[in-house]
């Protein structure tokens, strides 16, 4: 038997690794001495050593060797290793997309001398009851009226909304419209209401989104629709419904522009191969 520090040498392994291995019950030593409390290690253990080495080589944890050496050996090495090529498959994937992301930043910068303004987000908004008005209003402005539709109505019934309520206007339409816009604006709400001519409630599904936050005026969308254009052509999901704005401060909450809070949102799906 060996010593730790003669086990460390043969091994090429440092005497603070060994100790965690032990530590972590992958590599115990075959023998503790009572009185002196020195460790030992058998030659056969320098096999093991190696199978840890040859793992960590190939990216594994040693959380999960000790599962495939001493946890679950009955799981074959194949079918960890098929994991792993998975894994590094998955891996290989995101860093092409920040390769991709990091050549845009790049272009944005050489052309404007700063960093990209908008951050694009990947998340679900979860499923919701909301109250909602749908209408075909005249221009933009008009949107207004919509929003004390529903107020009145959410007054009417001592609508109980969410905190936060998540108000929201969708655009309908398969193109952008300067007039003639098919809007609907919803609150999220708990408990259930009656529908009216103008006013309806219905369950919204969970919705996955590409969205980017940002303060101030709206003149900002067509710059923020650009920014998610060029994250959703990097990351290969296309459009699979109506965009739509979540107001976190507007301008009913602030008159003043600097105040506002906007999330624009643009519902998506991973991109299909054409044929």
């Amino acid at each position: 038997m060996f010593k730790i520090g003669e086990f460390s040498r043969l091994s090429n392994t440092s005497v603070r690794m060994l100790r965690h291995y032990d530590k972590l019950e992958l590599l115990t030593p075959h023998l503790i001495d009572d009185q002196s409390d020195y460790r030992y290690y058998q030659a056969a253990q320098l096999a093991t050593v190696n199978k840890i080495k040859q793992l960590q080589a190939l990216g594994f944890s040693l959380a999960l060797i000790k599962d495939m050496l001493v946890n679950q050996p009955d799981i074959t090495l194949e079918r960890y290793f098929e994991i792993r090529q998975q894994e590094v498959t998955d891996e290989l994937a995101q860093l092409k997309r920040q390769q991709l992301l990091i050549a845009s930043a790049t272009d944005i910068i050489q052309q404007h001398s700063t960093l990209p303004q908008y951050h694009v987000v990947e998340k679900w908004i979860p499923e919701r009851q909301v109250i909602s008005v749908r209408q075909v209003i005249s221009s933009y402005e008009a949107e207004t009226r919509l929003w004390e539709i529903l107020g009145a109505e959410a007054e009417k019934q001592q609508v109980t909304l969410t905190s936060p309520p998540l108000g929201l206007t969708l655009y309908h339409g398969d193109e952008y419209q300067e007039q003639n816009i098919d809007t609907e604006v919803q609150s999220a709400v708990k408990g259930r209401y009656l529908n009216t001519d103008l006013v309806h409630f219905k369950r919204v599904p969970d919705t996955h989104v590409a969205s980017v936050t940002f303060n101030g005026s709206y003149d900002q969308m067509p710059s923020v629709a650009e920014a998610v254009a060029t994250w959703m052509e990097i990351n290969q999901y296309q459009l699979a419904g109506p965009m739509f704005n979540i107001f976190h401060v507007s301008p009913a909450d602030s008159q003043i522009q600097e105040d506002w809070v906007t999330e624009a949102c643009y519902q998506i799906t991973p991109r299909k191969d054409e044929a």
